[in-house]
């Protein structure tokens, strides 16, 4: 078996820091508009039944400054704005199937509702967030309002009408943990 080394398969997001940075990225080839990492070796491909042949193209890695992988985004910068915006919709995509009939029907005891939305909407939302190396106000506070959102519709205090309880409040009420400091 070998490596796909095709853009979008195989690739690699370097951070660039310190004085030599510069110096580094001008080292990196450029191919078809692409930056790319030499790794070294040659590329293989298969001819037919015969044993693999070999070509003379070098091996080089896709450089890309944003990469998306297993759900993750992961950005050059560290910036975690949009990784917290796709959280964001996925939890979105679970909760709306499941606000009216469930998290938000009264009919349906607080603590089943508390245990649906924190198994299904809170898991996909705060799912291994503690490995983030940055979490800076803007996605705090983007994971921040989803979580509320979810919380609010449990214990029926939405916020787009006039509401009852601060955020604080409502926390305590249902015993979840504060995302972001009030």
């Amino acid at each position: 078996m070998d490596i796909n080394w095709k853009p979008g398969k195989t690739e690699l997001v370097v951070a660039w820091r310190r004085n030599a940075a510069n110096k580094q990225k001008e080292k990196l080839r450029r191919e078809k508009g692409r930056t790319m990492f030499d790794v070294g070796g040659k590329k293989h491909r298969y001819c037919g039944k015969s044993a693999r042949c070999k070509t003379d193209n070098a091996v080089g890695v896709n450089v890309a400054p944003i990469y998306k992988h297993l759900g993750d985004i992961i950005e050059q910068n560290s910036n975690m704005v949009p990784e917290a915006r796709n959280r964001e919709r996925s939890a979105l995509a679970s909760f709306s199937a499941l606000a009216s009939k469930i998290i938000g029907n009264r009919s349906v005891a607080i603590s089943r509702r508390l245990a649906l939305a924190k198994s299904v909407v809170i898991s996909k939302l705060l799912y291994n967030i503690q490995t983030w190396t940055r979490f800076e106000s803007k996605p705090r506070s983007i994971i921040n309002a989803m979580y509320m959102r979810i919380w609010r519709r449990v214990i029926g205090d939405p916020r787009f009408q006039c509401t009852v309880y601060t955020d604080i409040r409502v926390r305590s009420i249902l015993g979840a943990r504060c995302v972001r400091r009030d």
